[in-house]
């Protein structure tokens, strides 16, 4: 009787050369190596101490700053407000709105893409002094904040996307810049209980991982500088010319 076999190739990469932010505020790694494993981070260490696999592929990354992939807790695809947007979608279908979803997670403003009203328009910059007062008490009072931005995490906000836009809001309301890197990564991690998965770059987590030019924790818009991503171990780099990723 014939058997078939599946054969599972896993790719095995090394980033070197990048350094790696401390989250809980202690000495970046400078210099490190980051052994990838298929889609797990293997190793982490200094150049000097860290072994390269002999079959890794090597990927330079010589003074970049590395911070693990952002997490938006509160984002809207599928939204739907009241009036010409409810009516046009009324009898939606299940399959209708996961395509529709999918779309909105590709294109167009946010508030121009799920139809909101004049008066919604209005009420949104009416109310904007009242949150940000909010966030800066929560800030004062310790409440623990994990990051979330009420529209697309990728939308067109102040010259960046919405997540990294809200990250700043955070050091503008009294955040330190490590505080804010933290509300966007550990800190939603633990309050998905996935602490142990992601959040953070550590050996056993996945590889999910941010390139930037500078050290976010000095500076909270340092994420706007973003060299490549690394995403359950794949490597997308920026298209354009000149940037570091070798």
């Amino acid at each position: 009787m014939m058997t078939h076999m599946t054969i599972v190739v896993f790719a095995l990469r090394a980033i070197v050369g990048a350094n790696v932010v401390a989250l809980d505020g202690g000495e970046p790694v400078r210099d490190a190596v980051i052994v990838i494993e298929d889609d797990r981070i293997r190793a982490l260490g200094p150049s000097s101490t860290t072994e390269i696999p002999a079959e890794a592929e090597i990927v330079r990354a010589d003074g970049a700053w590395l911070v693990p992939g952002l997490i938006n807790m509160h984002v809207h695809l599928g939204l739907v407000l009241p009036g010409r947007l409810a009516y046009e979608l009324a009898d939606e279908t299940d399959a209708e709105l996961a395509l529709r979803m999918a779309k909105n997670a590709r294109t167009m403003p946010f508030f121009e893409r799920i139809g909101s009203p004049p008066w919604y328009l209005e009420r949104v910059k009416t109310v904007e002094a009242r949150h940000f007062r909010s966030l800066q008490l929560a800030i004062e009072e310790g409440v623990s904040i994990a990051l979330g931005t009420d529209q697309f995490p990728f939308e067109p906000n102040d010259g960046t996307t919405a997540t990294v836009r809200e990250a700043e809001y955070y050091v503008e309301a009294g955040m330190t810049p490590l505080e804010a890197l933290r509300a966007a990564t550990i800190a939603p991690a633990r309050l998905l209980g996935l602490e142990d998965a992601i959040g953070s770059v550590t050996p056993g987590k996945f590889a999910d991982i941010v390139a930037l030019e500078s050290d976010p924790s000095e500076n909270i818009s340092a994420l706007r500088s973003l060299l490549f991503v690394i995403k359950s171990g794949r490597i997308y780099p920026d298209a354009r010319p000149n940037r570091l990723l070798e």
